[in-house]
């Protein structure tokens, strides 16, 4: 049964035909497709409930009856699964369908809330899933056609992480498609990077980087430096791990010499758990900008006046809810997820809703879309980061408590009360850094000497318990060192008394 699925999904990428399927998501109101999805999230768990053991199990533990989810309606009485009270509680072959693992031939990790690794299982019918998205946006956004001589780059991470291993997948089944594309693998090693890229540049009419925003960046900036002239190579930057800011793509277009960074500059929300949940679309990015450049068309779109991620999904793949302010998914991926929470803070719109909202608000702002046949009509999701007390570097997960054993050592426990606040910031030139602030103890004045011997003991305490930390900073050495500000006891900003502690601003 599985390797018939698989023949079939091989079958379906092969005569697929991105144009097509971009013209499908360009009709209508999306609404025909958010009702498919929902009927597929609910055919996901009424199977899920019969066959994984583990599912069945869960829910006998909620005091959930499958045959009781009957509905489209019913499907929000189902229980929300997360890591810790579901995957964690049960072993790999319990949590997958009947003869699943034979299939499953690649692990990736992603960390929990302490930092400790979990292993998502993939196979071959993942991996079409995401070459068909790669697909989409390289010859739908970046306009590569299978006679396009194209060079695609992976900065990603390798090794055990997702994002390397997958957009490696992804982009050989292209090439098995037809596409005059290769691709190398450097990781974040910009050494072997540079090595490579000044003798295979001049062979290729289109360079796709792929890589998290901030390493993408120094990689421009470098590159420049000694000699690339991007301008001519005709760069295409495809990104994931966190979001950006829209001054950030305009330095990124600039860097690269990007005319349309609306689709030329395109950033995956993806995760280990499942892959490539959502992305970037020309038609997302348009509105953005339009919230970006007012706080009122934020506050009516996201309901707050900061700026989130802003992309599109389809719901027959990925069918995202907004439980609150929790983004929570349903997908057949390697474990199947049924209303799965991740820890990210956001929200859903349809896209009749969005519309809507910016008549109000904007008007004009979708009228003035100047291409038509990218105007998706898939619903958005957004996104304003983690809401599981981590900071980001270079798209490595920072945990608090990576910081809290370098605070505790004998010779900083007199001197610091054990607080701090971690954010990322960006300088002017955009460079990305790890900034915390430590809360002094009482009498304790700060100096440049305890500064330097806080920063040397947190560097060392996230190399030895952050794995994806140690790699980052191998590779970069100083650049991703953090950066210690030393605050008075008691500022009321950072460290009110009788609050409760915030570790990430």
């Amino acid at each position: 049964m599985i390797r018939a699925q698989l023949l079939k999904e091989r079958k379906h990428f092969l005569e697929t035909d991105v144009r097509d399927l971009s013209r499908s998501y360009a009709k209508g109101d999306g609404s025909a497709l958010i009702r498919a999805g929902a009927k597929s999230a609910l055919a996901l768990f009424q199977r899920a409930a019969k066959e994984v053991p583990a599912y069945r199990d869960f829910l006998a533990q909620h005091g959930v009856h499958p045959k009781k989810i009957k509905t489209v309606d019913d499907f929000v009485h189902v229980p929300v699964m997360q890591k810790a009270d579901y995957l964690r509680q049960y072993p790999m072959k319990d949590l997958v369908f009947p003869g699943a693992p034979a299939n499953l031939h690649t692990l990736s990790a992603s960390s929990g809330s302490t930092g400790k690794p979990y292993l998502w299982p993939r196979g071959e019918v993942h991996e079409l899933e995401g070459a068909l998205i790669h697909e989409t946006i390289l010859n739908q956004f970046f306009g590569i056609t299978k006679k396009t001589r194209t060079l695609a780059v992976v900065c990603f991470s390798m090794g055990t992480w997702i994002a390397g291993t997958y957009t490696l997948a992804s982009i050989k089944e292209l090439a098995s498609k037809g596409y005059d594309i290769q691709v190398i693998t450097p990781g974040i090693d910009k050494q072997t990077l540079f090595d490579v890229l000044s003798d295979l540049l001049p062979q290729y009419e289109t360079v796709v980087l792929g890589g998290y925003p901030p390493y993408i960046k120094d990689v421009l900036d470098e590159g420049a430096r000694t000699g690339i002239v991007w301008k001519d190579r005709n760069i295409k930057l495809l990104l994931a791990g966190e979001g950006i800011s829209e001054e950030f793509r305009g330095y990124l277009a600039k860097q690269a010499s990007i005319k349309e960074p609306s689709r030329d500059i395109i950033t995956l929300y993806g995760t280990a758990d499942a892959a490539i949940v959502a992305h970037e679309t020309p038609i997302s990015n348009h509105i953005r900008r339009a919230a970006n450049r007012r706080a009122s068309v934020r506050q009516a779109l996201f309901l707050d006046e900061r700026l989130p991620s802003l992309g599109q999904f389809n719901p027959m793949s990925k069918y995202i809810e907004a439980l609150g302010r929790d983004i929570i998914f349903t997908t057949n991926w390697g474990i199947p997820l049924i209303r799965y929470k991740i820890g990210d803070e956001g929200g859903v719109l349809p896209y009749a809703a969005a519309r809507d909202l910016l008549e109000e608000t904007a008007p004009g702002t979708l009228t003035d879309f100047p291409h038509t046949g990218l105007h998706w009509k898939l619903p958005f999701v957004y996104l304003f980061g983690r809401s599981d007390l981590t900071a980001s570097l270079y798209a490595v997960l920072i945990y608090p408590e990576n910081i809290k054993a370098a605070v505790r050592v004998q010779a900083l426990a007199k001197k610091l009360t054990g607080k701090f606040v971690m954010s990322t910031e960006y300088r002017k030139n955009q460079d990305q850094y790890l900034l915390i602030r430590f809360e002094l103890s009482k009498g304790t004045k700060p100096t440049d000497t305890l500064v330097k011997a806080v920063q040397d003991t947190v560097t060392k305490s996230l190399i030895r318990r952050n794995i994806e930390y140690r790699k980052l900073h191998a590779s970069l050495g100083t650049r991703v060192l953090p950066e210690v500000y030393l605050v008075a006891n008691g500022d009321t900003k950072y460290f009110a008394l009788g609050n409760k502690q915030q570790w990430v601003a």
